[in-house]
């Protein structure tokens, strides 16, 4: 049995393009028809020779490409329109021209080289991507003397991360596809908390805006209890994300009048930081509850903290080697961590 083959090529070699059979080849272990490479496999030629599709010992070979794997001349003289290929192979009759055209200028299908320069990195992507360079060697054990901290603000109704809602042109104004919302989220609580790769640390929730005056009592009343419940009085670092306050004449005293050695880090760079995450964790939380003052919130906030267990921390901290080395991997940009 003969099939009529999609171009015109070789077809006046009169043992191909047959259907040939051989147990080989079943539907449970694919699509049950394969292409046979008469001279460029086992058992295609075992199969071809078996049904005189060709002779190993004075039957000619065909190749349709030359040493350089280009086409042959026999293949490249086609009485084929542009938009016959086009429909043969499924794309526009303009690809197919562009190609073509491609083809003839340099020999090759593949697109050209995009044009104009690279894009530079700018001044916070070098920072970051010399931050991970100089700590891309460190190892889990060193990771484990970081505390790391954050300060964050959630609200009463309004959330960290939005709910997306799919719906209709017509549905635009139902019930079912509204938040409620209120004007400055139903009220909000700043929220400092620590971890490290043994769990939580202290937090603390308050009203006022951070400052240097309530960052500074914050260290005092929060920052040693920490390094006493996780024994690391004289192994352990301390990260921040280079705040104003953080930064400030005050701090920068308090953290000499405490002994707190402060770990170098980037500005601007909160997918390095592990504790970022959690934030995310406990808002899902909260998105759970049905909040309506703050009293709610900072009851609902403290349960939500004293859940985390140590082992999403150290999952947490023991990350920082990849997400450095994924940093490093494009060039101190944004990463999705």
């Amino acid at each position: 049995m003969r099939y009529t083959p999609l171009f015109p090529y070789f077809t006046n070699v009169k043992t191909a393009f047959r259907i040939l059979y051989d147990d080989y080849v079943t539907e449970e272990n694919g699509a049950g028809v394969v292409h046979q490479a008469s001279f460029s496999g086992e058992d295609d030629i075992r199969i071809c020779i078996a049904n005189d599709t060709i002779n190993k010992d004075t039957g000619s070979v065909i190749y349709p490409i030359d040493t350089q794997c280009r086409f042959i001349d026999e293949v490249k003289v086609v009485n084929i329109s542009c938009r016959e290929i086009s429909t043969i192979i499924g794309i526009s009759k303009s690809s197919v021209q562009r190609a073509l055209k491609r083809y003839e200028e340099t020999g090759e299908f593949q697109d050209r080289p995009c044009a104009g320069r690279p894009k530079k990195l700018n001044e916070r992507n070098i920072r970051i991507l010399n931050w991970c360079l100089d700590y891309s060697n460190w190892t889990i054990n060193q990771w484990k003397n970081i505390i790391f901290c954050d300060e964050i603000c959630f609200y009463v109704i309004k959330r960290k991360n939005k709910t997306k809602i799919w719906r209709t042109k017509d549905e635009r104004w139902k019930e079912s596809c509204m938040h409620v919302a209120a004007a400055g989220g139903g009220g909000r609580v700043n929220f400092y908390g620590t971890i490290t790769s043994d769990g939580t640390g202290c937090f603390r929730i308050y009203n006022e805006n951070t400052n240097s005056d309530v960052y500074c009592d914050i260290l005092d009343n929060y920052l040693i209890p920490i390094v006493q419940l996780y024994q690391m009085e004289n192994n352990y670092f301390y990260q921040h994300d280079n705040s104003k306050y953080h930064l400030s004449k005050q701090t920068q005293m308090k953290f000499h009048e405490l002994g707190v050695k402060v770990l170098k880090w980037p500005s601007k760079s909160p997918a390095l930081n592990p504790i970022e995450s959690l934030w995310t964790v406990i808002d899902n939380k909260l998105k759970s509850k049905s909040l309506s003052s703050v009293k709610e919130l900072i009851k609902a906030l403290s349960k939500a903290w004293l859940s985390i267990t140590p082992q999403l921390c150290q999952k947490l901290v023991f990350s920082m080697p990849r997400r450095i080395q994924k940093c490093i991997a494009v060039n101190g940009k944004c990463i999705d961590y």
